[in-house]
């Protein structure tokens, strides 16, 4: 039988080290400074998405590129809207990418939004879409271009979306 080894000895040492570090690098990751702030989750709300952020901003930046609505309003070349319509968010999501954006990006500017304008929406019993043409904004990569476009498709569905079920303000 071996004898225990004295608190003196280097591999009690080493194992105490070890456990201290251990345990304090567990305290500072889960242990905000005195003066931090509590942080906050803020969900998402729509259409029953998971999705939380630690700010506000996080939030309104998640759905403007995430939750586009279930109508798609690209502008057709012919002046009609697509008007696909979807059973979720996501899919909506899916569609503009696939059939507007993928598109866009290999027959146009790569860095230049290529959301084509929108001649107005009247609502009834609301606030109309105003007409914009075509976006002219360009940015530094296509994901931010891309990002924008799906931002207009967001501020449509917004607006038509509040005549009939307005969201919570985040």
């Amino acid at each position: 039988m071996e004898p225990a080894p004295d608190s003196g000895s280097t591999a009690t040492q080493a194992t105490t080290i070890t456990t201290i570090t251990t345990t304090t690098a567990a305290t500072i990751a889960n242990t905000a400074p005195a003066n931090a702030p509590a942080r906050r989750s803020h969900p998402c709300g729509i259409d029953n998405c998971p999705f939380t952020s630690a700010t506000a901003k996080g939030i309104r930046e998640h759905q403007k590129n995430k939750h586009l609505g279930t109508e798609c309003y690209w502008l057709l070349p012919d002046g009609e809207f697509c008007s696909h319509t979807t059973a979720s968010h996501e899919e909506l999501y899916e569609h503009f990418n696939q059939a507007h954006l993928r598109p866009a990006r290999q027959n146009g500017p790569s860095h230049q939004c290529p959301w084509p304008g929108t001649p107005g929406i009247p609502i009834p019993g609301g606030p109309p879409v105003l007409p914009e043409g075509r976006c002219q904004h360009i940015f530094q990569n296509s994901s931010s271009a891309e990002r924008h476009a799906r931002e207009h498709q967001y501020k449509i569905w917004r607006v038509i979306d509040s005549v009939v079920w307005p969201l919570p303000q985040q």
